[in-house]
């Protein structure tokens, strides 16, 4: 697996059953560490000083086997009861799949399950777009045009996003808005907002950040707390369904 930061890309190894982290490759190389995320939050700090926050490494680490797809996909674990998938809906869409059981359910499939249940419950239906790395849910509902929505998820600390955010033109999912699901508490939240207020966002956040050093390169992870998306919380009026 591997991690972007600052213009360097390190690389790693690790056991997804007990989450031990490994560097191979990097400033950090034979470093070991008892989880991801606390190997993210090191390479993190290394290259951009004071930037690390509280990252959620399953989501950060990226497979090295051209999937795109998170550390947290290959997480082993059983879903919990309360984020059980949602049953099948037909489709006639290419590119998406309905949510079903998984063995190896991360960070980011779980959100993508919760979401897909609360869609589900507010009379709509909503499947997994399949043609790009980023994580997305094509929306279907009654007597409207699909949305594309990007599912965020976070089980603690922030949501992850990419510095690239900062404009839509590098969006393949062409996503309409984007879900933020915070599954770090008991009572679960879902916040929603205009994809194009969280380009905005992240650009002025990088502007911000380039500005206290010239040097760095507008690349790399961005982490997004939950006081820049509090104002989306069940939101769901923006993608046309009862609040």
């Amino acid at each position: 697996m591997y991690l972007d930061c600052a213009g360097f890309r390190t690389l790693a190894v690790c056991d997804a059953a007990s989450g031990e982290t490994n560097i191979t490759k990097g400033e950090l190389k034979g470093r070991r560490f008892p989880d991801p995320s606390s190997a993210a939050a090191a390479v993190i700090n290394r290259h951009d000083p004071g930037e690390a926050g509280d990252p959620d490494g399953w989501e950060l680490w990226i497979l090295h086997d051209r999937s795109g797809r998170p550390l947290g996909s290959k997480r082993q674990g059983e879903m919990p009861a309360e984020c059980a998938p949602v049953g099948h809906v037909h489709t006639a869409f290419p590119g998406v799949q309905q949510s079903g059981p998984s063995k190896q359910a991360g960070t980011a499939d779980l959100g993508i399950d919760w979401f897909l249940k609360a869609v589900r419950a507010k009379g709509a239906h909503g499947e997994r777009v399949t043609t790009s790395r980023r994580t997305a849910v094509r929306i279907i509902r009654p007597g409207a045009s699909p949305l594309i929505v990007r599912v965020k998820t976070r089980t603690a600390g922030t949501w992850q996003a990419q510095k690239s955010d900062e404009s839509l033109a590098n969006d393949d999912t062409g996503a309409d808005f984007w879900a933020f699901v915070d599954l770090s508490a008991s009572s679960k939240s879902i916040y929603i907002l205009a994809a194009k207020d969280v380009a905005d966002g992240i650009r002025r956040a990088t502007d911000a950040w380039v500005a206290r050093d010239p040097r760095r390169e507008r690349k790399g992870h961005h982490a997004i707390e939950l006081d820049r998306v509090a104002h989306g919380r069940n939101r769901w009026d923006l993608l046309g369904l009862p609040r």
